[in-house]
């Protein structure tokens, strides 16, 4: 996806769907953490703003819960993701992105 942002993100899922070709799975390959100021992990997608930038691109985290609405928003039934971080939690073990797309209830765990 081009640029790599959320709202390209969205525009996509969004497309697809008026298209009557809404996407069975979105595999997120890119960079997870484990925001630590708020309890809670994101997915790392670009900052909308920097889109035209070569280097130094500031980061757009998006956590799991607005990631969730807006992948069942497009009937997304599955993500898979290859990103660090995705599991992690200090805590409360459900504040990973993992545990909070399991706990929406639209997403299945497969080991």
């Amino acid at each position: 996806m081009h640029p790599p942002t959320f709202p390209a993100l969205k525009a996509a899922l969004k497309r697809a769907k008026e298209a009557g070709q809404p996407y069975d799975i979105v595999h997120f390959d890119g960079h997870g953490v484990y925001d630590r100021r708020v309890g809670l992990g994101a997915l790392c997608f670009e900052d909308p703003r920097d889109q035209n930038k070569i280097g130094q691109r500031l980061l757009a985290l998006v956590y799991a819960r607005e990631l969730a609405a807006e992948l069942r928003a497009y009937g997304v039934p599955l993500i898979y993701l290859d990103a660090c971080q995705t599991a992690q939690a200090d805590a409360d073990p459900q504040a990973s992105v993992a545990a909070k797309l399991l706990e929406e209830g639209w997403v299945r765990w497969w080991p």
